[in-house]
């Protein structure tokens, strides 16, 4: 493996390193969700669904605690011409393992009131255990940025699959010993702690030490005052969703509702990861050579991202009943229908994020933390109304057609810039329409 990791770090070019590092975050990916599935799998039948909305719950809060102190650490690292200097380094994990100790000790204060609002006693000392996941991803190496700023993604991925791995090891084990909701936390918090060491470890590199350097700091804070409140809204528009979904339909549903978002969302995620791995970076570089080759890039890595992610948004989508039918037991069959759904929905998404991806790129985080506000706005509104339309279902409906009011804004951004592409957008489009009229055919 370290042969083959050194084999494909040596390309020398953008384009090279842009299509071995897609390469690799494919493959990363692909094993990810494989364990993923077959974690699903076992821990379903070792759990009830109730553990997996009190888990949901939990994590909604807590990954909306790091999303709203998120000061963009590594997209600072990897965007900035000073990214890969120690004084620069350091200063960034010094911040970030400040801000770790922070969220765990805010997730603490919060947890009472949580278990409260959502009348479950049992939030409590699950949100405390879980918030020293925080902590101790606040130590994680800088060195996994830098190799996402160089576009060497080989070791970084297998880091990452490694860590996967033992993590849904111990978790799955947990389950077994336990049977209750504190094997998902208790295994949370092994695999930080593994993942973390596994940084160290498996990518030396730069030597780590706490410190404070004035210019680095104002540097980071200056890009990441505006990251802030991008994934403050984003966690609003977003995770937050599930904590308004928590208090509009049962745990149970919210649990199966867990299942069917695991498979619909594989495909965004897979886009995001390849987006954030292979795009942004790439994407900065080019920056730096001008505009032609600023957008001749970035059409080109929005291209192969749709024509990579839709089809598979489209798979999953008709084959939604068979694969829920199938792998599950009679508890979570309701999914099948949720999941179809969230397979129309989703690609909408992944239409307008290539454009804020290229925002970000040429540093315009103050009209991205705009953008997603707009998409905060529309997505809860769009949740809400649906839901006391038609239940479950309208909120589902409801947050796809927020998600498309959102894009024309997005769309609509871009074509001032010179991105938008009328053709790649119509056709992307069409297609979700034509998707959406074979699910309403075969599952209501």
């Amino acid at each position: 493996m370290k042969r083959l990791t050194a084999l494909l770090s040596n390309a020398d070019t953008l384009r090279q390193r842009a299509t071995l590092a897609s390469v690799w975050a494919v493959a990363g990916f692909g094993m990810q969700r494989v364990m993923q599935l077959a974690s699903n799998l076992i821990l379903t039948r070792l759990l009830f669904p109730e553990a997996f909305g009190l888990m949901t719950l939990a994590n909604v809060i807590l990954i909306g605690l790091a999303m709203f102190s998120d000061v963009g650490i590594k997209p600072a690292i990897v965007q900035s011409e000073d990214g890969a200097k120690d004084e620069y380094l350091n200063t960034a994990w010094t911040v970030q393992v400040i801000r770790g100790f922070i969220l765990w000790g805010v997730c603490c204060l919060i947890a009472w009131p949580a278990a409260l609002v959502y009348k479950q006693p049992v939030l409590f000392p699950l949100m405390c255990v879980l918030g020293a996941t925080a902590a101790i991803n606040g130590f994680a190496s800088t060195t996994l940025a830098l190799r996402e700023k160089k576009l060497h993604l080989g070791a970084l991925v297998t880091v990452q699959v490694a860590g996967q791995f033992i993590t849904l090891t111990i978790t799955a084990l947990f389950a077994w010993w336990l049977g209750t909701v504190w094997a998902l936390a208790y295994g949370g918090v092994a695999g930080a702690f593994v993942s973390t060491v596994l940084g160290f470890v498996a990518l030396p590199g730069h030597r780590h030490k706490l410190h404070l350097d004035p210019v680095a700091a104002r540097n980071l804070l200056r890009f990441g005052r505006w990251i802030f409140v991008s994934t403050m809204v984003t966690y609003l528009g977003g995770q937050g969703i599930r904590a308004i979904q928590g208090g509009l339909i049962s745990i149970e549903t919210l649990g199966i509702l867990g299942i069917a978002t695991t498979f619909a969302t594989m495909p965004a995620e897979l886009a995001t990861q390849v987006q954030n791995l292979v795009g942004f970076p790439a994407l900065s570089e080019a920056r730096i050579h001008g505009q032609e080759r600023f957008l001749g890039t970035f059409a080109k890595i929005r291209t192969r991202i749709l024509l990579g992610s839709l089809p598979i948004f489209f798979v999953l989508g008709l084959a939604a009943g068979p694969l829920i039918w199938g792998l599950y037991d009679s508890r979570y069959h309701a999914a099948a229908g949720y999941m179809a759904l969230l397979c129309v929905t989703g690609p909408i998404g992944i239409v307008s994020a290539g454009y804020q991806s290229a925002f970000m790129a040429l540093g315009k985080v103050r009209l991205h933390a705009n953008l997603m506000a707009v998409f905060m706005v529309t997505r809860i509104l769009g949740t809400v109304l649906g839901f006391y339309a038609g239940g479950t279902i309208g909120m589902l409906i409801g947050g796809g057609i927020a998600t498309f009011v959102g894009y024309i804004y997005v769309a609509y951004m871009a074509a001032k810039d010179g991105l938008f592409s009328v053709k790649v957008d119509a056709l992307c489009l069409g297609l979700i329409v034509v998707m959406s009229i074979f699910i309403k055919i075969l599952y209501f």
